[in-house]
C-alpha cells in the first residue's frame, strides 16, 4: 500500500502535490523502515515475545514501540516516551500481566481498567493522561494500516465524574523539610533532589535534566523543554548562594556545561525513592494522612508560595518557574513586554528565598546532639 501511494506521489502526470500532502508523504516514508521491521518480527515464533499471547496481529507493545520509534525520530522529549511506557505498564498490570492485541482491546476493558485505577488512589489527571497516550498511539497505528478502516478506538468517550476532586498541594514546614534531610542525610541523590528543589522551584523531572551554566561571574541551571512540562519550561534559574554553600557542603561543584550526576536511572526512580522517604518521615510524624497533599511537587509550591509572600509579581514569578506568560499578563503589551527581566532580577528573586539548614549545620547540631547525650 505504501508503494502504491509514494508510487503515485512520484508521478509526474498527477497534479502537484499540496504541501499538507507533501508532508503526509514524509511521514509515510520515515515510517516504512519501523513498519516493515514490525511486520519481519511478527511472524508465527512465539518464542521472540515475552508475555506475547499472539502469534499474528500488532500487540499494543509492539503498537507502543512504533510509536516510541517515531517520537524518537522527532526528537519528542523522553519525558513523553516513558509516560507511553507507565500508561502501557498499568494497562498490562491490570490485564493479569498479559500483552493484548490492539484489535481486541473493548471500550469495557479500559472502563474496567479506569474503575480499578480510580479506587487505587490513582487521580484523574494521571488516568486521564495515560488514556491520552493510549488514544494516540491507536491512532498512529490505525493510520499505518494495522487495524480496519472502522475499528473502534476503545480509548476515548469515558468520564471521569466519579474521581474525587483535584488534591490541593501543601508546601512542606521548615521542621519537615529538616526532617527529610537528617532521614536523607546517607543518600547523596536525595539530599541534593530537596535542595536544589527547595532553592529552585524546579520539577523532579527538570532537576534530573537540568544543564549548569555560567552567565557572567554566576551558575545557573538551564532548563530545556525537553526536560520540562511545556514550551514556556524553557528558562535559566540562578544558583542562590544558599544553594551553592549546600552544594559545596555535598562535596559537589557546579561547573559550566556540566550536569548534576545520579546514581538514579530516571527522574521517576528518583521521585519513587523520595515519596519512600515522605512516607518514612511523616508517618513518624503522625501525618501520613497528608501523605497525597505532601509531594516531591510541594518544594516548588512552597518556592512560588515564599516568593508570593516577599511581594514579587506573579509574572515575574513565572520567569523562574516556566509557568505560561499569557495567563499572567492579561493584555497584548504584558505579554511580550513583561518577560524580559534582568539577571540582577532573577538573582535578587532566589536569594530571597528562605534557607533551610546546609547539611554542614545539620552535622554540626546532630555532633552536638550526640554530645549531650
Amino acid at each position: 500500500m505504501l508503494d502504491i501511494i509514494l508510487e503515485i506521489a512520484d508521478d509526474p502526470s498527477i497534479r502537484p502535490l499540496t504541501p499538507r500532502e507533501s508532508w503526509q508523504i514524509d511521514k509515510l516514508q520515515a515510517s516504512r523502515e519501523a513498519i516493515f521491521r514490525v511486520l519481519q518480527e511478527q511472524g508465527p515464533d512465539k518464542k521472540k515475545y515475552r508475555n506475547q499471547p499472539h502469534k499474528y496481529g500488532l500487540t499494543l507493545k509492539k503498537a507502543c514501540q512504533l510509536r516510541v520509534e517515531r517520537l524518537t525520530v522527532l526528537k519528542q522529549p523522553k519525558t513523553t516516551i516513558s509516560k507511553i511506557w507507565l500508561a502501557y505498564n498499568r494497562l498490562i498490570k491490570f490485564n493479569d500481566g498479559k500483552d493484548l492485541l490492539v484489535s481486541s482491546i473493548k471500550p469495557s476493558l479500559v472502563f474496567r481498567h479506569i474503575e480499578d485505577l480510580r479506587l487505587s488512589g490513582f487521580s484523574s489527571v494521571t488516568v486521564s493522561n495515560d488514556l491520552s497516550y493510549l488514544n494516540l498511539t491507536f491512532k498512529y497505528v490505525h493510520m499505518l494500516g494495522y487495524l480496519e478502516a472502522d475499528a473502534i478506538n476503545p480509548f476515548i468517550g469515558h468520564s471521569f465524574e466519579a474521581f474525587d476532586g483535584p488534591v490541593v498541594r501543601q508546601s512542606f514546614t521548615p521542621s519537615q523539610i529538616e526532617l527529610l534531610l537528617r532521614e536523607a542525610k546517607d543518600d547523596l541523590d536525595l539530599t541534593q533532589a530537596i535542595y536544589v528543589a527547595y532553592y529552585t522551584g524546579a520539577r523532579i523531572d527538570e532537576i534530573f535534566t537540568a544543564r549548569i551554566i555560567q552567565r557572567d561571574d554566576h551558575m545557573a541551571f538551564s532548563i530545556k523543554e525537553s526536560g520540562g512540562k511545556t514550551a514556556s519550561s524553557t528558562r535559566i534559574i540562578p544558583v542562590s548562594t544558599h544553594l551553592s554553600t549546600a552544594l559545596t557542603n555535598l562535596g559537589i561543584g557546579l561547573k559550566h556545561n556540566t550536569y548534576l550526576s545520579w546514581k538514579s536511572k530516571t527522574s521517576a526512580s528518583l521521585g519513587a525513592r523520595f515519596a519512600r522517604l515522605k512516607k518514612l518521615v511523616l508517618e513518624r510524624e503522625g501525618i501520613l494522612g497528608h501523605a497525597d497533599k505532601l509531594v516531591f511537587h510541594s518544594f516548588r509550591h512552597g518556592f512560588i508560595t515564599d516568593l508570593f509572600q516577599k511581594l514579587y509579581p506573579e509574572i515575574m514569578i513565572s520567569e523562574l518557574t516556566g509557568h505560561s506568560k499569557s495567563s499572567k499578563a492579561k493584555t497584548e503589551s504584558g505579554r511580550v513586554y513583561l518577560g524580559g527581566f534582568t539577571a540582577k532580577q532573577m538573582i535578587e528573586m532566589v536569594e530571597a528565598i528562605s534557607p533551610i539548614p546546609s547539611p554542614s549545620m545539620l552535622r554540626h547540631s546532630l555532633r552536638s546532639l550526640q554530645n549531650r547525650h
